[in-house]
């Protein structure tokens, strides 16, 4: 089963980045490291190391060697809103870079309906109001695309992020490649939700970080 753990506040530190990739960059708080963010990357990485050499403690049901077979490290960090989730990510995500575990982050905010889409509800003054609640999300565009990248094989493949300027998604925006990312960490409020559709997206990940 996937692991999870509870993170304690922030308290940041000078830090150097060390993003590559495709992936739009980091905001500049991702210059920063806080207090558990290395612990639980030293985690991860023991738990990666504990699947390459196939221990039957540490491999989730049909782990053993995926991480040898091109199949990233799945990482979820779910979060009350302002916890600072997006900013960990990114600081957890530099620091596995550092130790040589290219990551990709994935903000789960990609996976909102457009506008347009909730203006066709019957109800879609509510929808249109209510947007970020989680039934205004697509939970199955995100457990497929989430299933690619666990189970697939394509070596290139485009999620989308959120476009604040515009409020809407915008497709193909954060790349994973298979060749280059061993680990893959998606945050945002909902991947623990277990309602709207959500159920499934939890069992995409080997490991998960609660933030409150």
């Amino acid at each position: 089963k996937p692991l999870s753990v509870r993170s304690r506040s922030n308290s940041m530190a000078s830090v150097r980045s060390n993003r590559t990739g495709n992936e739009p960059p980091p905001p500049p708080a991702s210059q920063f490291v806080g207090t558990w963010e290395k612990e639980q990357a030293l985690i991860i990485l023991d738990r990666i190391k504990a699947l390459a050499q196939g221990n039957p403690e540490e491999t989730p049901e049909g782990g053993g060697g995926r991480i040898k077979n091109g199949k990233p490290y799945m990482v979820a960090m779910a979060a009350t809103p302002g916890s600072g989730k997006s900013v960990s990510s990114f600081m957890l995500a530099s620091i596995l870079e550092d130790h040589g575990y290219p990551t990709m982050v994935c903000p789960h905010d990609g996976y909102h309906f457009p506008l347009d889409y909730l203006r066709t509800f019957p109800d879609a003054d509510d929808m249109v109001y209510r947007r970020g609640a989680p039934d205004t999300f697509d939970p199955f565009a995100l457990l497929r695309d989430l299933d690619r990248i666990r189970n697939g094989d394509e070596e290139i493949i485009k999620l989308p992020a959120f476009d604040h300027a515009k409020a809407d998604p915008e497709p193909d925006t954060h790349i994973f490649d298979r060749n280059h990312h061993k680990i893959v960490l998606c945050e945002g409020l909902y991947l623990l939700h277990d309602q709207d559709g959500w159920e499934e997206v939890k069992y995409m990940f080997d490991y998960t970080i609660f933030m409150n």
